[in-house]
């Protein structure tokens, strides 16, 4: 008999392969698959100077590839952006709301 050619050893091949393809077709799914985007909501109050364009998920969006405007009622993260006009500096505040959970705002000024 030669070696590779019995039942057991066909079968112990087919298996091998059959193992082989899961696996290889499981870890190119995982590897192809996209992250969900993250649903954001956003809020702003700009004083009139402030420029309306780019807008700010589109500025969010340039920077965080994995974002998407939430549907109305949607579980998302809340982005609150206000820009008030002191003198002739404006000074912005962003504040993030995910889950119900407030984090710190972060403000800053600009000569304008």
């Amino acid at each position: 008999m030669r070696f590779g050619k019995s039942p057991q050893a066909k079968v112990a091949r087919v298996w091998a392969l059959t193992v082989f393809a899961a696996f290889t077709s499981v870890w190119s799914t995982a590897t192809a698959s996209e992250p969900a985007p993250i649903a954001v909501r956003i809020t702003e109050d700009l004083h009139e100077g402030c420029p309306k364009r780019p807008t700010t998920f589109e500025r969010l969006r340039a920077r965080l590839c994995h974002v998407r405007e939430a549907a109305e009622g949607e579980p998302a993260v809340d982005v609150a952006v206000r820009v008030e006009k002191r003198g002739g500096t404006s000074h912005g505040t962003i504040m993030l709301v995910a889950a119900g959970e407030r984090a710190r705002a972060h403000s800053v000024g600009r000569v304008v």
